[in-house]
């Protein structure tokens, strides 16, 4: 890697990891600048993906996910047009070659250029450690409250638009505090909903008190101010951190320390602040800003920009479990529903979420998003339902393994226990819970009302149309109130582009056979296949043929959704919606093959 290289106007420093031109200086991470190097050196031919990810990173089993995202930062680097690259140009499906002719010329002061490198590299090493052993010493007392405060919404850091810093930060302070057991912290959902007015937001939120952060950066220095507010306003604690970027991760673990310090009624024990140690110890301080970014990047719905970010941490950063747990979520919601799409790489996903795991035990979204891809994709219940508890040990504040511990109660028929889960929810979470969600469990217990008056929150609320009132057709079908749930359907045919001769024969049906007349028009006349309020085919096929009374097609349907694993269907023991196929010997033989265990 001795060799000064020049693509274009680029001229490519291997010892340096670094490409410059006349206008800019650009670093290049160490593997990429390994993938472009060998590229270079077959200019004009292609080079298979595998030879790319053996020279980048001297193994073939890397993902191709990493090369993916080397090739997308190369080409950012070199101002290629991503659309449309006329340097770095992809082969079919099978590896890239570089366009572009490449001469190659010695440089004689490699030892010269790193050994500045490496002495700056010490002495970071030596500076975070000092800073690190700084840290992590004894802090002097801190006096807690008398009464303590047991309940606490943590609202957000304001910030520019763009500050990716701050809302990074917050995203992962709020994280961290989610997963205090002695200290009920409101989900962020919420927090972010509720009012800067003290008063207002204790109010609505149901907490004793409510912590302000603001942060201040001058130059490389960032600043907290932290103040814990009571409900009649009382400023309860304030504090001040500061440390440079690089150590802010470090500087947040001890606000979250002194924070729960003062928060324990002074007659209680301290409590272990740091519940997760195991993380504490595998983060890179270094890269803890990547981190941020990464996180900011997914909260702002960048998910192909933050996936980028995360493979690229893995590598820099290989003992931190929260990058393979967050490159892992990323690509789930890249995948989305689509079952076919994720089956391929479900096992590659597991293997994210299992190291994650390995590095950190403790780490409860991985033990939550391992359950969800066992209970959803798997099937596997009874892994699914370990994973979970797990969560919620590590992390009971954790409002998402409250929402999937009442969809798993629900599907074995314990309701009892899916209302506990959704009480605690709604505890944890009292403005921003998931309202849908809410209102399809009181459905599937038959607690109707319950689910009306969920429903007629939710419309107070920005949500897709859709799903809104397909709740409300499935709700009404449940309760046999007819009329109310046509008038629903009639809304999702207008959506759906029924023209009016199509609205028009449905209102006749309607008229003259009621709902079941209406779902044999949709299976038999209309040959209605998409999502009019009871799901995706082939299940809504099914449910269209279940509310016709067409037991045969009904069956054939249900048939085709168990093959595709279909998620709606984990809940066909309890859904008022197939009781009139219950008492036919093929029902209770669908549910055997679903559920072998039980």
């Amino acid at each position: 890697m001795g060799n000064t290289v020049t693509i274009g106007n680029w001229r490519m420093d291997p010892a340096k990891n670094r490409v410059v031109n006349a206008d800019a200086s650009r670093d290049i991470h160490p593997a990429h600048m390994r993938v472009l190097l060998c590229l270079a050196e077959n200019a004009g031919r292609p080079v298979a993906k595998a030879d790319l990810l053996e020279r980048g990173w001297q193994s073939s089993q890397v993902s191709e996910d990493n090369l993916a995202v080397a090739v997308s930062h190369l080409r950012k680097a070199l101002d290629d047009d991503l659309d449309n690259p006329a340097l770095i140009r992809a082969v079919g499906d099978k590896g890239f070659e570089l366009h572009i002719p490449v001469p190659m010329e010695k440089s004689d002061n490699r030892l010269r250029n790193r050994l500045p490198r490496l002495a700056l590299l010490v002495l970071i090493i030596i500076a975070v450690y000092l800073k690190w052993r700084d840290y992590s010493q004894p802090q002097p007392p801190v006096t807690p409250l008398s009464q303590g405060v047991k309940s606490l919404a943590f609202l957000p850091i304001e910030h520019e638009a763009d500050d990716w810093f701050a809302r990074g930060y917050y995203i992962w302070l709020m994280d961290r505090m989610t997963d205090l057991r002695r200290l009920e912290v409101k989900a962020r959902a919420s927090a972010e909903r509720a009012s800067r007015e003290i008063q207002v937001a204790a109010d609505s939120l149901k907490v004793d008190a409510v912590l302000l952060v603001d942060m201040e950066r001058r130059e490389d220095l960032v600043i907290l101010t932290v103040q814990l507010i009571g409900k009649g306003n009382e400023r309860l604690w304030t504090q001040s951190f500061e440390a440079p970027r690089s150590e802010s991760r470090l500087m947040g673990e001890r606000l979250l320390r002194e924070l729960t310090a003062v928060c324990r009624p002074a007659d209680q024990g301290v409590e272990n602040s740091s519940d997760r140690q195991q993380i504490a110890r595998n983060e890179s301080d270094v890269h803890f800003s990547t981190y941020l970014r990464g996180l900011y990047l997914m909260d702002e719905g960048s998910l192909e920009d933050a996936r980028g970010v995360f493979a690229d941490l893995v590598e820099k950063a290989p003992g931190f479990a929260p990058g393979f747990l967050k490159l892992a979520q990323t690509r789930l919601a890249l995948i989305g529903d689509d079952p076919l799409v994720l089956r391929p790489q479900l096992s590659d996903l597991k293997g994210l979420l299992s190291h994650a795991l390995y590095l950190d035990a403790d780490l409860a979204e991985a033990h939550l998003a391992l359950g969800n891809l066992q209970f959803f994709h798997e099937w596997d219940f009874a892994g699914a339902e370990e994973s979970l508890d797990k969560a919620l040990v590590f992390a009971p504040n954790r409002t998402r393994s409250h929402q999937q511990m009442a969809r798993i109660a629900v599907c074995k028929g314990d309701f009892g226990l899916a209302a506990r889960h959704v009480d605690r929810l709604k505890q944890l979470d009292p403005i921003g819970y998931p309202k849908q969600l809410v209102a399809w469990i009181y459905n599937m217990s038959r607690r109707f009302e319950d689910a009306l008056g969920e429903l007629a929150l939710l419309e107070n609320e920005s949500v897709d149309p859709n799903l809104l009132h397909g709740t409300y057709v499935r709700t009404y079908e449940n309760m046999d109130r007819e009329d109310e749930a046509f008038r629903h359907y009639l809304i999702l045919f207008e959506r759906g582009r029924y023209n009016e001769d199509e609205l028009e024969k449905a209102r006749r049906i309607f008229a003259e056979s009621g709902l079941e007349g209406v779902n044999r028009w949709l299976i038999e006349d209309k040959w209605e296949e998409g999502d009019i309020g009871q799901f995706q085919p082939p299940l809504a096929v099914a449910r269209y043929c279940a509310g016709a009374n067409d037991k045969e097609h009904a069956f054939y349907w249900l048939n085709k959704a168990l093959e595709l694993k279909q998620t709606q269907l984990l809940w066909i023991r309890v859904d008022p919606k197939y009781d009139t196929l219950r008492s036919d010997p093929r029902f209770q033989d669908l549910v055997d093959r679903m559920f072998p265990n039980d």
